[in-house]
Parts: C-alpha cells; sequence; structure tokens
C-alpha cells in the first residue's frame, strides 16, 4: 500500500540482482511450499495484496491469488483487510512486506512453527 515517495518510483519493481525486489519473498514463501513437511501443515494459499497492474499480470500463471487494492491510499490495514477477505476461514495467516528481500526462509519457518506450538493468534519471535 505504500508510494515509494522517498523512493522516487515503484520500489517493488526495482530490480537487485536482475530480480524484481517483491519477488524474494514470493520465491521465499514458495521454496517453503516446496518443502512437504510444511506446506500441507501450514500454507495453502498464498495471496497477494498490491495496488500495481504489473505486479498482477507477472503473477498471473503462478499459485499466488492476486488481489489489487484500488484503496492503498487508506493504509497498509486496508491492504491486510483485502487480504483476509480472501478467505475469512483460514486458520492463521502471516503478512509479509515486499521491501524487504534479505527475510530468510529459516526465520519464517520458525515463525510458522512457533504458531504451530503456541495455537495462538499471534506469535512472535524474540
Amino acid at each position: 500500500s505504500g508510494f515509494s515517495r522517498r523512493f522516487n518510483g515503484n520500489k517493488l519493481l526495482t530490480e537487485l540482482n536482475d530480480k524484481p525486489l517483491y519477488m524474494y519473498i514470493v520465491d521465499t514463501v514458495r521454496e517453503i511450499i516446496s518443502h512437504k513437511h510444511l506446506s500441507s501443515t501450514y500454507i495453502n494459499k498464498i495471496i497477494c495484496v498490491t495496488q500495481y497492474e504489473e505486479i498482477e499480470e507477472n503473477l498471473k500463471d503462478t499459485n499466488i491469488n492476486v488481489l489489487i487494492n484500488n484503496n492503498s491510499d487508506l493504509g497498509v490495514s486496508n491492504s491486510i483487510k483485502l487480504g483476509i477477505s480472501y478467505d475469512m476461514n483460514a486458520d492463521g495467516y502471516m503478512f509479509m512486506v515486499c521491501d524487504q528481500p534479505f527475510i530468510k526462509r529459516e526465520t519464517l519457518e520458525k515463525i510458522l512453527e512457533r504458531f504451530k506450538e503456541t495455537s495462538k493468534g499471534i506469535v512472535a519471535l524474540g
């Protein structure tokens, strides 16, 4: 839901090592899903909420459900609400931003493991 005002352009489409910034988290989540012990237990849908039609176009032939946020000016909470509305019956949700390309698969896996261990609505590592 950001507008990249300080960045001077669409930060998510900016390439880092010949790859758009947003694809780093997409690839990390796909990597988690490819590990069978995690995919069937934790993740059954990937939902990408974006204001950019170019991202929607780039992800159209994937297993990612893309929702266009036409009200991104209302802030991140609007993107979260839109994502949750796609599947209101999920056991849990994990929210990630796409401008942090160095989030490790292992970190996300630890969060998923903690969710399973605690059965709490919100989990944190620390």
